[in-house]
């Protein structure tokens, strides 16, 4: 364990290589705990690259008995106390080697107390762990960043964390570079009453189990791509969704849970267990009453009851390719001109 006490600052300038020993025990990783701060800033042209003294062997998804820890892997970064740390230009591979907490996934990137973390245009790859978890009420901010082939994405469990996700891809959580879909691989959990949480402008795509899963938290997803998820594309216990300008489909199911849900499109099986709101929307190829909700201006699949609400129909919108992933809306679409203005419904690029 290498330790950064309260005060202190590690600053990890661009360039660095950061080989991290291993004992090459099960859930014995070697941790670098920050109770201070800490600056790991890298370069496009230099990032920093935390990763395994055993190389690809720690970035291997293994199981020995009932641990889902790599022996050859390290454990990670833990945040505690009340400081903030940033991360930008960083790759970090080969960690998740720990005790398991909460899901199935032994924490990396864990943030306790009240720190906080920003991370940017950053590459978290080939671990077999739970990449970011926070069992605290700091802020997390991560843009413009990749999470792929970890065992779980993110769960952010606390009541009062704040987080922002911009413009990153989630993408093969639950598996490793050679092994298949398993396990509890949510891509991200966000919980709690008194959290305040926005996805934005991101794909989260290819994932083992729920591509979002929730407990009581109001949070929002915007701009946002879900795709390709084993179980539920958003995944509730209490709490509620606002859904904007977003695209699910081929998923196990759509919303499970209370949603208020603006110019989007959701193409899979159970669109919305409890649709609040639905305005603007393209919801095809399956049925939705107009009467679970305030539900207007949409495009509703076959069988769908249309005696509530104002402007709703029941017809193919004409999506371009959905065989191949594109669902924008094909010339001569009548969801072109479905709305209460006479312009567009459902997700917009």
């Amino acid at each position: 364990q290498t330790v950064v006490p309260s005060g202190a600052t590690l600053t990890i300038h661009p360039g660095t290589l950061v080989m991290v020993d291993t004992t090459g025990k099960l859930e014995d990783g070697t941790v670098l705990a920050v109770s201070g701060r800490l600056e790991a800033t890298g370069t496009v042209d230099r990032p920093v690259h935390f990763f395994s003294e055993r190389g690809a062997a720690a970035m291997t998804h293994v199981i020995s008995g009932s641990s889902l820890s790599n022996p050859d892997a390290w454990r990670g970064i833990f945040f505690n106390g009340t400081q903030s740390s940033t991360m930008d230009f960083v790759i970090l591979t080969g960690a998740g080697n720990g005790p398991i907490v909460s899901h199935p996934r032994p924490p990396i990137l864990n943030l306790a107390g009240t720190h906080s973390l920003t991370v940017q245009d950053s590459i978290f790859v080939d671990s077999t762990g739970m990449m970011f978890q926070s069992p605290g009420t700091g802020t997390t901010t991560i843009k413009r960043s990749l999470i792929s082939r970890v065992g779980i994405g993110a769960e952010f469990l606390s009541s009062g964390n704040q987080v922002l996700i911009e413009d990153s891809w989630w993408t093969s959580i639950g598996r490793g570079p050679t092994t298949p879909l398993r396990f509890d691989g949510d891509g991200i959990h966000v919980d709690g009453l008194a959290s305040r949480q926005t996805i934005r402008r991101s794909f989260v795509v290819d994932i083992g189990d729920d591509a979002i899963d929730h407990s009581n938290s109001t949070f929002t997803v915007e701009d946002t791509v879900i795709h390709d998820a084993a179980d539920k594309a958003i995944s509730m216990t209490n709490g509620q969704v606002t859904v904007r300008n977003s695209l699910i489909f081929r998923t196990g199911t759509g919303v499970r849970g209370t949603a208020r849900v603006y110019h989007s499109t959701i193409a899979s099986p159970a669109p919305i267990a409890a649709p609040e709101l639905v305005v603007d929307s393209i919801i095809w190829p399956s049925a939705l009453s107009s009467c679970d909700g305030d539900v207007n201006y949409s495009i509703l699949g076959g069988g769908s009851d249309l005696s509530c609400g104002t402007g709703n129909v029941s017809v193919n919108p004409r999506f371009k390719d959905p065989g191949r992933c594109d669902y924008t809306l094909a010339a001569g679409s009548p969801a072109l001109t479905a709305s209460s203005t006479g312009g567009p419904i459902g997700w917009t690029r």
